[in-house]
């Protein structure tokens, strides 16, 4: 203890000549600053001399009152079988989540089998409900699409809901033409009358009796189809490919 209050005695004795030598060379005294506790009594800091003042920081576009683009939904999947009706429209709330300023805004889809509206709008802390449907005259599989807002006063323009149609095939198994759920010498009697004697078309539509997905529901797909339930031959092909 005795040893280090020398050392520091002798340092501030050292320090005091130095800095009333820097002042009558005219450099202001509280810009040079020497740390007497530190190991490195060698070292001095430089001291800024705006240090302690607080910082500007520029205001946040929230702040500046811009507005926000928001949605109570930012995704809508519509979903139906292939061949039946539309499924029920759907829809979500656009409003400004920034709660400051006129949110001016204009809608668009980005593919032909969508529609949304309105189409354009202004919302302050009010909410806007935005229609969307969907036209399921589409093949089978799964078809991306999106509604887009822009607004040429938002902080994040353009933002996007993101759609999903799903078409669902509507043949639960290719070659089952009686529909009770298995490929049977029942549907080959079945596909017999329908191709030869002009019976009842094959269930749920004339494809699932397709075996052969040429697009033709004919002899050769009576052929194929004994060749697969009686000498264990190729099965039938994915119809849902030709829907």
């Amino acid at each position: 203890m005795r040893m280090s209050a020398q050392i520091t005695a002798v340092a501030s004795a050292v320090a005091l000549p130095v800095v009333a030598f820097l002042c009558l060379c005219g450099v202001p005294g509280n810009a040079v600053a020497l740390d007497l506790h530190s190991r490195d009594h060698d070292s001095p800091k430089p001291i800024d001399p705006g240090q302690g003042e607080r910082a500007v920081v520029p205001a946040s576009p929230q702040a500046a009152g811009l507005p926000r683009i928001g949605f109570s939904d930012s995704t809508l999947v519509f979903e139906t079988v292939r061949g039946a009706s539309s499924p029920p429209g759907q829809g979500f709330d656009l409003l400004n989540t920034s709660d400051v300023g006129t949110l001016n805004w204009t809608l668009e889809v980005d593919r032909f089998f969508l529609a949304a509206g309105p189409l354009s709008g202004s919302s302050n802390n009010t909410r806007v409900s935005v229609w969307v449907i969907a036209s399921t005259d589409l093949l089978v599989g799964v078809h991306p699409a999106h509604v887009i807002v822009s607004s040429s006063n938002a902080v994040n323009s353009p933002e996007t809901v993101f759609v999903q149609v799903r078409i669902l095939c509507p043949i639960p198994l290719t070659g089952d033409v009686t529909g009770d759920g298995a490929v049977s010498q029942s549907d080959i009697v079945y596909l017999v009358n329908h191709v030869l004697k002009a019976g009842p078309a094959p269930v749920p539509l004339k494809e699932a009796g397709d075996v052969n997905c040429d697009r033709n529901v004919g002899l050769a797909d009576v052929i194929f189809l004994v060749n697969y339930v009686l000498k264990g031959g190729a099965a039938p092909c994915d119809a849902c490919i030709l829907l």
